[in-house]
């Protein structure tokens, strides 16, 4: 036998190739320096061969078994992926036809909402413009601030295209900070009173006056976390706390931080962990005690973050809690460009809090205020000097304090008193021969109503004049709610046009061809024929070919992506959507109709 393997196999392959043209009986074997090693039998060869095809036949065999089943899960995986596939097509579908009828759902809301709220907005707009006392224009103000914040969350809520795509879009613009949040307070004050809580606002004096933002998101979270709060506290105090937390430098960027802070329940720290998340709940008892969907706080993070600004909360069990976000700004002005007068005032508030945190308020808007907790301390004052202030702002609730306005009035008769109240509440008939009710001011207060009290002139309630003074143009309108109907003929009076009403669009076919108008406002949809409809009639000519391009100004409660482009695509030449506000009509009017109207100076 040889050591070596490579030369076994070299002496094999050479027998191999020698046994086709020879066959040999035994074949000599020697190692590489030619010496005898011994004999191997040709047989035995061949047997060898016949081996090792054997092996290699049956390798072959095994990679195709293997091949086949190979073969055999990939075909299993086809078919489960063509399953899968056709799953996918099916659930697709599904989801398409769930999207129309989610966008159509929508859709009908926002007709349905939207309608109600033209007659609340538009009224309340032509309220505005009558003759009316302090108490009642500040009733119907936090009425409209309040139907426009509603509306304003219906705007987000029925932007299909806008939820459906993950996002929502941020305008940014200048805004008043002060009157803003003041708004704010305004329109849940009442709502906290009713309950017996402190409203206040602590305000820091380093905050600019008017920054760059999105007043709609901003007003929308800060609404949102205050309503909870009040919601959840039963007794004391919502704070709302707006600061300035860093900055950038004049006319720079500055981080404002809006703090809510409550004497409420609290909410425990595995509560705390979720409570950010969709449809999640603080307290299943609470919930069901106080309602909600538990999509506020999920909604108002979200809103925060696409302003760039960030959210948290602090909170104790039965301490309270303090929610707040932090927002970069750009700033617009740092002081008002109207400074108030540098008044002396007397503030008695028997609340501590209030009184520290009203104080403080007044002081930051360059006013010398001192702060009193009892009556009795500003008698004590007033017995020394009756001219020591402009005026006194004082909380009156109890028979001691009628006692105390006696006699503030026997030293002072000429002192101005304005009485503060939480808001939502009459001046009681047992002040009423000390203090006159149109000089009374609500909680929290505002330096702004504090200043037109104290000049009697700016109190007078007289009709507003129009800003749009009488132009003499005829409107037909085309609406069949006789709400709606209503709103858009006073509008259009207080703007000195006159109007005549259809019910839809066939009547409104018939109304052209018998009267000379210079517009029309179409509602979309109406019975018998829509407003769709009775454009396209019109531009065909069938209300008569001298009416093919009279403008027509489209009004829809639809409100939804793609709208706009329908009217306009319809052939209608301008596009409100509902509710419609005098000032958004006024400027089309000015566009579409005094446009068409100005060369020649005449009506189509």
């Amino acid at each position: 036998m040889v050591k070596e393997s490579d030369a076994v196999e070299d002496v094999l392959n050479a027998l191999f190739e020698r046994s086709e043209d020879h066959l040999y009986d035994d074949v000599v074997l020697v190692d590489q320096q030619g010496d005898f090693l011994g004999l191997i039998a040709t047989r035995v060869l061949l047997n060898l061969q016949n081996q090792m095809l054997r092996e290699q036949l049956t390798l072959v065999e095994e990679q195709k078994l293997a091949l086949r089943a190979k073969n055999l899960e990939l075909e299993q995986m086809t078919a489960q992926l063509n399953h899968a596939n056709r799953e996918l097509e099916v659930a697709n579908q599904e989801a398409l036809a769930a999207t129309r009828l989610k966008s159509e759902f929508l859709a009908n809301m926002s007709h349905e909402i939207r309608t109600p709220m033209n007659g609340v907005i538009g009224m309340c707009t032509l309220l505005m413009d009558t003759s009316l006392d302090e108490q009642q224009r500040s009733f119907a103000k936090t009425i409209q601030d309040s139907a426009e914040s509603l509306l304003r969350i219906i705007n987000d809520i029925l932007d299909f295209s806008k939820i459906e795509a993950g996002r929502l879009d941020v305008q940014f613009e200048s805004v008043e900070l002060h009157d803003m949040i003041e708004s704010c307070l305004r329109i849940l004050s009442e709502r906290a009173a009713r309950k017996g809580l402190e409203l206040l606002l602590d305000w820091d004096p380093a905050l600019p006056c008017r920054i760059s933002t999105d007043p709609t998101r901003l007003r929308q979270v800060l609404v949102n976390l205050l309503g909870n709060a009040i919601k959840f506290t039963d007794t004391g105090s919502v704070t709302l706390k707006v600061e300035r937390v860093t900055q950038a430098g004049d006319g720079g960027a500055t981080e404002i931080r809006f703090g809510v802070i409550d004497t409420g329940c609290g909410i425990s720290e595995d509560v705390q962990r979720r409570l950010f998340e969709p449809f999640s709940q603080g307290d299943g008892t609470l919930t069901r005690r106080h309602g909600g969907t538990g999509l506020g706080l999920s909604i108002s993070r979200r809103l925060v973050e696409l302003m760039e600004g960030r959210m948290g909360l602090q909170s104790q069990v039965d301490r309270g809690s303090e929610f707040w976000f932090q927002l970069p700004c750009s700033v617009e002005a740092w002081r008002p460009d109207e400074p108030y007068p540098a008044y002396h005032i007397a503030l008695v508030e028997p609340h501590p809090l209030s009184l520290r945190l009203s104080q403080a308020h007044l002081q930051a808007w360059g006013w010398n205020v001192d702060g009193y907790l009892k009556w009795e301390a500003l008698i004590a004052v007033l017995g020394k000097d009756t001219q020591a202030y402009d005026a006194v702002v004082g909380v009156l609730m109890t028979k001691a304090d009628v006692h105390a306005l006696q006699k503030i009035r026997r030293m002072a008769p000429d002192l101005r008193i304005l009485p503060a109240l939480p808001f939502g509440t009459r001046l009681p008939t047992c002040f009423a021969p000390y203090v006159q009710e149109d000089t009374t001011v609500f909680k929290p207060l505002r330096p702004k109503e504090i200043a037109r009290r104290m000049h009697p002139a700016a109190r007078t309630a007289t009709t507003a004049a129009s800003p749009h003074p009488p132009v003499g143009k005829h409107f037909l309108i085309a609406e069949d709610l006789e709400t709606n109907q209503r709103v858009l003929q006073l509008i259009l009076k207080s703007m000195g046009h006159t109007s005549r009403v259809a019910r839809h669009g066939m009547e409104a076919l018939g109304r052209l061809r018998e009267e000379k108008f210079d517009a029309v406002l179409m509602d979309c949809q109406m019975p018998e024929m829509d407003g769709y409809e009775a454009t396209r009639r019109i531009r065909g000519g069938e209300a008569g070919s001298q009416l093919r391009t009279i403008p027509i100004i489209a009004m829809t409660a639809h409100a939804m992506q793609g709208d706009a482009e329908r009217c306009l695509q319809t052939g209608m030449t301008a596009y409100l959507s509902k509710p419609v506000r005098r000032d958004a009509l006024a400027k089309l009017v000015a566009a579409v109709v005094h446009e068409k109207t100005a060369p020649n100076g005449n009506g189509p």
